[in-house]
Parts: C-alpha cells; structure tokens; sequence
C-alpha cells in the first residue's frame, strides 16, 4: 500500500483504495489495491499483480532488484549467507556511492540558490526551466573550487575512496584528488527507479581547452550503456503515449517535458545502445527518433533505426531544419508545431529514401541499387512478418522493382534460423524459403490456432471461494472432490491447481498465486478480477462473502457444480449428436439416451426439484 501509494494518487473506497491506473491514461478512477490481501486491480487495462510485480512493471526492474528495493525500504537485512566477503564487500561500496551521489545532488541544488550559483540559475530560467522542472530532473551548480564538493561530502561522513567510487572526484597517479565537476551547471543522471548515478555538466562560458560537457564516468552504479536520461521521469508517460520520443541532450528532454511532451528521453552522455533500448522496450517499442537536422544528427538516427529495429521497435524518424535541436525548435516555434513533426513523421523506409535522394545515390542504377540493398537489410531486422511484408511492398513501389526481386534479396540477408513468408502470387505451391531450400507448409484448415477461452460464472465462483476461505476450500475439496478436472477451461483449471498448492503449503493465497510463474498475465489478472470485483455470483447467492454461513457457501459450490455438469454434458451430447449423422447404431443411439436423461436430471436440480438419484 505504501510503495503503490507513492506512484498513485490513493483514496479509500470501503475497504480498498482507488486510484488513477499508472499503467494506462484514464480519466475516471479505476485502478483498486486491497492492502489486506497486498494485491491490486485495474478494472480498465486489466493489470493485476502484488507489490513485486508492481515494481517490476512500474520501475523496469527484475524480481532481484524489487525485492532488494522493497528491503531497503523496510530497513530489513536480505540473508547474504550464499554471497562471499569479496561480493558483500562490493555491494557496501556500491550502497555508499548511491549515498553520496544523492548527498551531491542535495549540495549542488543548495548551490544553486547561492550568489555564486546565480548565473547557471539564470541560464535555466532563460531556457524556460520551471522550478518544478529543476527539482524534478536534479538540476544545480558544481562551485567554481578544486575541493569544494569533496570536502562537504567528507564533513558528511564519506571517505574519498567512496567519493572516487561514485565519479564525483578524480584521483591522479601521484596521489592529488580534486572535484571532477567544477563551475558548471549540473544535470542529475537518474537509473530508472530514481536513483542518482551520475551526473552531466555543462559550461557556461567558451573556454580553451575545455568541454562543453563533462559526464560521469563509468563506476560501480553508472553504466552509460544501460542508462537513459529522463526515463525515470517519462517512464510512466511512455506507457500511456504507448511510445517514446528518443532526442539527444539533457536540455532536449526537460524543454519537452515542460512543453507537455513527457514521454521524451535521451541517450546518457553516449550513443544509443541495444542495452539502452532493452531498458525501454519494457515500457513501449513505438519510438521517435528526434536529433538534430545537421549531419552528425542525421547520421545518429541512421545507426539509431538499424538497432531499434533490431529489438523490435516500430520506428518513426523527426527531422528538423538544420542547425535545430528539439530544445531550440520547441522553444521558437512551439509546442504545436513540434506536435505536427511528430504526426507527420515518416518511417524508417521514407526517411532514408528521401536521404539517399539528397545525397544523389538515387541518380545511377548502382546508386539506386546499394539504396534498395540497405533497405531490404533493415527490413530484414523487422521481426512481424507482416510488416516485413508491407515495407517490402513498398520498397518495390518506390522504385519500381518486383517484389520477387526483393524476397530473393531479403532471403540471402535474412539469418538461418528465420523462415521469411513469400507471398502466393511468388508460390509455385505453398512453401516457404530456407535457405534457398523449399519447405511444405500444412494447408491452412490443418494450421494449429489458440484457442481463446474465459473462464465461466460457475468457475468463477468456485475459484472465489478457494482463494479467500480457506473454510470454503475444505469444503470445496473434502465434501465435493473437487479437482482440476472439476473445471471446464484451462484457465480455470491453472488456476485452481496453482490455489490449491497454496492452501497445501499453508501459505498467504493470494500474494502466493500472483507470484506463481505458472500462471500467466491473463490468468493473474482473472485472479485479480475475482479478489476485488463485488458481482451478483448467482441467482441464489448473491453479495458473496467469506463471512456468509456455511450452508451458503455449501449452496454455492453445489448449484455451481451442478452448473459445471449441465456444461459437459451438453457438450457430450454435441459431439455423440455429430457422431450420429454419420453412424446411427444401436449402442450410439443407447448412449445419447442416457446423455440427454443425464441432463434432464441436471436441469431438475438446478431447478430445485428433488429427485432421488443424481
């Protein structure tokens, strides 16, 4: 309750809390947490999970990192008995780097309000950074002094070997230690759960010999290949704008931040990097390359679309005018007009042929024939089918060409592994291309389909009872025999075995199945509707509680048994009915009798009418 409640807005609602979900944009409240049972439920998107798997779904971390997070939160000690000095010595340097990187954020935002600071405070205000701006994104003033910073962390408590650790002061060979970071303005680098793990700094004024930027080193905690700038604060954002807007600076990202583009981020100090867009692809794998209109900036979104293709991203590519950055061009010509870059931009296909085009290779056939060549490899790297498909199509339109020419072409690039679809009018019969080796494929009526199945009222009802009476599960188990065969969907049926474990191994149900790796999203999120939703469970039993008599939760499981019967009989009626068009023998015939009078039994106790035998 109190880690979801720090990324949601809560208010109590009986016993539950309500909320704005943070996994999808919603204007009307429904995202529920149950504090007693440590769950959560969004009734719009339909995920549903604990407080690790909100962790993990919120923040991008793995199930390590959010128990290690939640720990840490709670001030409990994780058992390091498997974990050796040597590993436990290197985890205490990595907790006092993030320590001391977050004390140095604290002391270059006080320096910030100084007079000394006053110039880089300026600077920030002229690009239009908001005060929320500077203390959302960590922005402040490094002194202009070779010690100011390090001895201030060391009145804190920290050793210089931790501050060395951290990046924050540099040690030469002959034993001299001075601040890295020194009279410039300061942007806090943030890993995707909000924690400092570097810094970048910018000067201020042209002076010989020195940077524009000087970023943190690679340390214990900052990888730059892992790390995005501005993901921690547009992560949620990128989930409910279902895609992300990819620039290159740190002014880049806050001036879009502030001009309602919050969804944007930038590639840390270095250029983007398959680590980078793993990190991203967790939130959302729709993306918008925006770097500069110069040719450095284009050269960057030509290597950016072969990797993010490469991890399955749908790319679209903004070019802006020349010698224009996003943070320039949103602050001369607005957010509008940035908005209509953004929906008109083109894909990877139609930005790089109208590149190759202002670069003249399109004028010769050999020009034009190394274009289309480069085109298909990238395509090549698109791993929906389909879309390979229809970029190839297009490809072939604009330039003439047919498309066999580029399915031979796609299929000398195309890995081993990988089977590429050639379309039916290429087919001499129905194949597919490996290699150059022709494979059958199976007629379409014999291709295997997923079956799609909810689960029903009955099962519904059953599954309620086993996950929040352990009474009713007894019951369930001891007076009715009910197995996973009870049940009809598979759903149902993973359900109730992944219950009945929990019962079995006398743990806390509901945290233990939402955590179960057997079960899958969909499932989870069943569990997730059945905990929190407060639904009519049947024309006999309604407003279901745990605290109901036990005749009445006896009541429920036997019409809902009875329910569940009817289903399959039904069911084999159906199929011994199919059997009786082509074969009307006796003992067929014998058999759909005792189904049918098998159902009418049913459909008298359902109804209430008593009957000697079931």
């Amino acid at each position: 309750m109190d880690v979801i409640g720090e990324h949601v807005a809560l208010q109590r609602r009986g016993k539950n809390f309500l909320g704005l979900c943070p996994f999808h944009n919603e204007k009307t409240p429904s995202f529920n947490v149950n504090p007693e049972l440590g769950i959560y439920k969004c009734f719009g998107c339909g995920k549903s999970g604990n407080v690790i798997s909100f962790l993990m779904e919120h923040n991008g971390q793995n199930f390590v990192e959010s128990v290690r997070f939640l720990a840490n939160k709670a001030g409990i000690t994780i058992p390091t008995d498997d974990i050796t000095p040597k590993e436990q010595e290197q985890q205490n340097k990595t907790d006092l780097a993030y320590k001391a990187l977050q004390s140095a954020l604290e002391y270059y935002s006080k320096q910030l309000q100084t007079k000394e600071g006053s110039s880089v405070r300026t600077y920030f205000l002229n690009r239009d950074f908001s005060a929320d701006a500077m203390q959302t994104f960590g922005l402040g003033y490094a002194p202009d002094n070779w010690s100011a910073t390090m001895m201030y962390l060391i009145k804190q408590g920290y050793t210089q070997e931790t501050l060395v650790d951290a990046g924050l002061v540099i040690e030469k060979d002959d034993g001299k230690v001075y601040d890295r970071f020194r009279g410039r303005a300061m942007f806090a680098v943030h890993d995707s759960m909000g924690r400092v793990v570097g810094f970048g700094a910018r000067i201020l004024t042209d002076v010989k010999d020195q940077p524009k930027y000087i970023n943190s080193p690679q340390s214990l905690v900052y990888d730059k290949s892992k790390i995005l700038y501005g993901l921690f604060q547009a992560k949620q954002h990128i989930r409910q704008e279902k895609s992300s807007i990819m620039v290159e600076g740190y002014a880049d990202v806050i001036t879009l931040h502030e001009n309602g583009f919050r969804n944007a981020v930038a590639s840390s100090g270095t250029s983007l990097t398959n680590e980078q867009l793993d990190v991203l692809s967790r939130y959302s794998t729709t993306m918008y390359l925006v770097y500069d209109g110069d040719a450095a900036g284009i050269n960057a979104a030509m290597r950016g679309v072969e990797l993010a293709l490469n991890k399955g991203f749908e790319v679209n590519i903004v070019t802006l005018p020349n010698k224009e950055d996003p943070d320039s061009f949103v602050r001369r010509n607005g957010a509008e007009t940035f908005r209509t870059f953004l929906r008109n931009a083109p894909n990877f296909i139609d930005y790089l042929s109208e590149q190759y085009k202002q670069q003249g290779m399109l004028a010769t056939p050999k020009g034009q024939a190394e274009a289309v060549r480069t085109l298909v490899k990238l395509i090549s790297l698109v791993q929906d089918a389909l879309q390979r498909d229809i970029f190839l199509r297009s490809v072939a339109q604009r330039f003439s060409l047919q498309e066999q020419l580029l399915y031979d072409e796609l299929n000398k690039i195309i890995p081993s592994k990988s089977l590429v679809p050639v379309p039916q009018q290429y087919q001499q019969k129905k194949t597919w291309i490996k290699n150059g080796n022709k494979r059958e494929l199976l007629p379409p009526a014999e291709k295997l389909t997923i079956q799609q199945s909810a689960i029903t009222p009955e099962e519904k009802i059953l599954l309620k009872i086993a996950l929040v009476s352990p009474h009713g599960f007894m019951m369930m188990e001891e007076g009715f025999a009910v197995s996973t065969d009870t049940f009809v969907t598979t759903e149902a049926k993973t359900i109730y075995q992944a219950v009945q474990h929990a019962h079995h191994h006398g743990v806390e149900v509901a945290g233990h199945v939402m955590m179960n790796e057997a079960l899958d999203q969909a499932c989870k999120n069943i569990i997730g509707e059945l905990l929190f939703a407060d639904e009519q469970l049947s024309s006999n039993w309604s407003n279901f509680d745990v605290e109901l008599p036990q005749l009445d939760i006896k009541k429920a499981i036997s019409d809902s048994l009875l329910s569940l019967s009817l289903i399959k009989v039904i069911k084999q009626i159906t199929e011994i009915q199919n059997k009786l068009k082509e074969n009307d023998d006796h003992d067929t015939i014998l058999a759909y009798m005792e189904l049918v009078k098998r159902k009418n039994a049913i459909d008298m106790q359902l109804r209430g009418i008593t009957i000697d035998e079931f």
